[in-house]
């Protein structure tokens, strides 16, 4: 899913109806030395982390 569709959708109806899915919902949790996890809602695992994790710009 490319970010751009979902952005285009979403400014004129909603994105689920160009059948398009919804956006999920994530809890982020940032550690004392920097880290950030992702989980899923409900869910004490997360589900991708980074140890040291950086600014991007595109």
């Amino acid at each position: 899913m490319r970010a751009r569709e979902w952005a285009l959708a979403s400014l004129y109806r909603e994105p689920e109806d160009y059948e398009i899915p919804a956006l999920p919902v994530w809890t982020e949790r940032c550690d004392d030395e920097g880290g950030l996890s992702l989980f899923a809602r409900g869910s004490d695992e997360p589900f991708i982390s980074a140890g040291k994790p950086v600014r991007v710009r595109r």
